[in-house]
């Protein structure tokens, strides 16, 4: 059931067939983690491609690794069904947090790279699959840049509708680029408007 579910993700956004989609799915092992356990992104799972099969998860980015843990910063959040690339950046330490009890999915770039050059075929699969990572990151860089904190917010509200309750303000915060202080503030304005 679980390749089945990441097969048939792969053939969504790749189009590619099923067989080659399930070939690409065998690569992939499963974890679970309870809220707040962590997957530190080391070079075994630098430009590996991961799939969220249930719950939420944040990958986060810290500049020192000796600084507290509330001064990470929230790179991305992901619901289920989200498919998404994690590349390492240099000089800081990343992890994949779970935000609640989660099924993680993942392909290591090694199980990936032996299977490209075994089958260099499915190199578009994976081409695929990066570019559509590559465009959700750069709707989210233009959502931060061109729009307000409370787009931003509306944005988040209808990507994760009544979920987005459900994720810690501080990593809404850091996602969208304001304080947490400001997020409360937005959630006050919205419940006095809907009254």
């Amino acid at each position: 059931m679980v390749q089945e579910d990441i097969a048939h993700h792969i053939q969504l956004i790749s189009g590619a067939g099923k067989q080659k989609c399930y070939q690409f799915a065998s690569l992939f092992q499963t974890i679970s983690l309870r809220k707040g356990q962590q997957i530190p992104i080391d070079v075994a799972l630098d430009c590996a491609i991961f799939f969220l099969r249930k719950g939420h998860a944040q990958l986060c980015r810290t500049e020192d690794p000796s600084l507290r843990s509330d001064t990470k910063t929230t790179v991305s959040i992901y619901q289920q069904d989200d498919l998404f690339i994690v590349t390492t950046v240099g000089g800081s330490t990343q992890h994949l947090e779970a935000l609640s009890l989660c099924e993680i999915c993942f392909a290591t770039r090694d199980k990936l790279e032996e299977h490209l050059q075994n089958r260099p075929k499915n190199l578009t699969i994976y081409q695929q699959l990066y570019a559509h990572h590559l465009k959700n990151t750069i709707k989210h860089l233009q959502l931060l840049q061109r729009t307000t904190a409370l787009d931003r917010y509306h944005t988040l509200q209808k990507r994760f509708g009544n979920q987005l309750l459900l994720l810690p303000s501080q990593s809404l915060a850091n996602y969208i680029g304001i304080s947490r202080k400001h997020l409360s503030r937005l959630k006050l304005l919205l419940l006095k408007n809907t009254r």
